[in-house]
């Protein structure tokens, strides 16, 4: 049984990272984005998105689920059979943050709701670039976690995991 939960900041590549391993391990993809996400960015409560995950996790046997949304941690952490978290400087998350805003600029990405067009949004630059603060949450819950989990502080780390399992 895979059942995968990664974690990272924006422009860490938790969504190229989970669709390789969905790949490669024959197991179904959830991007986070796209369940709270309706067209042109619009949310939807936080606790639907959390009724959504907890129907994926009670209903499907293999998943990979990335994405952070903290109120879905507890139910993605209690059934993950690991729990991968991109580690990643800032310059490199935030770097590639404004290369996909120019790449798919006027687009929607593929790992985005369906009618969310990618734009220059100076709150979510923001947000992205306060990343570190969040950071230590991240850290202090993944310390107080039982089971596999790994941290990859590099993308490097992270290619050579990949190249291991294939």
């Amino acid at each position: 049984m895979e059942r995968i939960t990664i974690l990272g900041p924006s422009g860490s590549g938790k969504s190229t990272l989970a669709r390789e391993l969905g790949h490669i391990l024959k197991v179904p993809v959830v991007h986070l984005d796209t369940l709270f996400f309706k067209p042109n960015w619009e949310e939807i409560p936080k606790l639907e998105l959390l009724k959504k995950v907890e129907n994926i996790i009670s209903t499907e046997e293999n998943w990979i689920i990335e994405g952070n949304y903290t109120i879905t941690w507890d139910a993605r952490f209690q059934h993950s059979t690991s729990i991968l978290f991109l580690d990643y400087p800032r310059r490199i998350y935030f770097w590639r943050v404004i290369k996909r805003l120019v790449m798919y600029r006027g687009k929607t990405r593929p790992d985005a709701a369906v009618g969310c067009v990618e734009k220059l949004d100076f709150e979510f630059l923001k947000f992205v670039w306060s990343y570190p603060k969040r950071r230590e949450e991240t850290i202090s819950r993944l310390e107080n976690e039982q089971g596999n989990i790994l941290i990859f502080k590099s993308p490097k780390e992270t290619a050579k995991f990949i190249q291991q399992l294939k």
